[in-house]
């Protein structure tokens, strides 16, 4: 049976462990950012940052992470009653590495 995160059939045609923690770490950092929990959100980024690495082979999902990294520092830099902008981009950019991955 599939996750809330995935479908019953993604795991099977090939979404590896790696991949599959990028994306729940993904959809963590926009429930942080939607929830405006900034703790949270570096939390999530700094795991992200941690597993970029992984993805040095692929320039598309590369991009896309560090095009979502940006974002979140961009975001954490606002203040708080000024991060709706930076705030409304973040889902975009997780569906677009989601799609990557």
């Amino acid at each position: 049976m599939g996750s809330a995160l995935l479908g019953p059939m993604d795991f099977r045609y090939g979404l590896r462990p790696g991949r599959l923690l990028s994306v729940a770490l993904a959809k963590g950092l926009g429930d942080a950012v939607s929830g405006n929990d900034e703790s949270a959100a570096d939390r999530y980024r700094r795991r992200l940052r941690m597993m970029a690495g992984q993805f040095d082979t692929n320039p598309a999902v590369s991009e896309a992470l560090d095009r979502l990294l940006s974002a979140i520092e961009h975001w954490s830099a606002t203040k708080v009653a000024e991060r709706y902008k930076a705030e409304r981009q973040v889902p975009e950019l997780i569906e677009r590495l989601v799609e990557l991955l």
